[in-house]
């Protein structure tokens, strides 16, 4: 019995050693690559706090997120600049005084450095991780007439897979949060308002090696 136990665990070994060195062979080629991906921007609830000590909460509908980053692929990394787009309208409004209906959008422009890890494997699917650091140049644009702007340093975090259609094209479907050191805004009543911003983000896309 402790023998074919030890056996096992030899063979259990063995196995683990060779899928380990056939996924560094099946690491990706080296090279440039071009990527795009376009998806489900859900923006989290915003709490305001303004300059006189008032607070309020902000909520938004679901927008939509797109990005195009130009990278360098290595066996199992992978390094990009990107930029990104993201909009969301607004949706209500609520404090003390109660709940009110608020039109108006925020709008997320983001200039952002890149790094993934890949878990690359014998098969055609290669599972992701990566971080990124970076700006972005928020507006904030009310009907009532407020349109306010701020460029804050911006992070975020991204798992995913990607599908290899060919040795150059990879399908990407990707999970990814995003958020920024809070924006500040004028309030339009002579004061300033600080608000929270992050969003989860559902894409796809494409990326292609050149």
């Amino acid at each position: 019995m402790k023998r074919l136990l030890c056996l096992s665990v030899v063979g259990g070994l063995l196995a683990f050693s060779a899928s380990t060195a056939l996924a560094a062979q099946g690491g990706a080629a080296e090279g440039m690559y071009l990527s795009a991906k376009v998806g489900l921007a859900v923006l989290a609830d915003s709490d305001l706090n303004y300059s006189d000590g008032s607070t309020s909460k902000l909520s938004f509908d679901n927008g939509f997120g797109l990005d195009v980053a130009l990278g360098y692929q290595l066996p199992m990394f992978r390094v990009e600049g990107e930029v990104a787009y993201r909009a969301n309208d607004m949706d209500e409004s609520s404090d003390s005084g109660g709940t009110d209906k608020i039109n108006g959008d925020l709008k997320a422009l983001s200039g952002m450095v890149n790094g993934y890890y890949d878990f690359c494997n014998a098969t055609a699917f290669t599972p992701y991780v990566g971080v990124g650091i970076g700006v972005a140049k928020l507006d904030f644009s009310v009907e009532e007439g407020l349109d306010e702007s701020d460029t804050v340093f911006a992070y975020q975090m991204m798992v995913g897979a990607g599908y290899a259609l060919t040795k150059q094209i990879s399908l990407e479907v990707e999970y990814r949060y995003f958020g920024t050191q809070d924006p500040e805004f004028d309030d339009g009543l002579g004061g300033t308002v600080e608000a929270e911003v992050s969003d989860h983000n559902l894409m796809v896309g494409l990326r292609i090696l050149f």
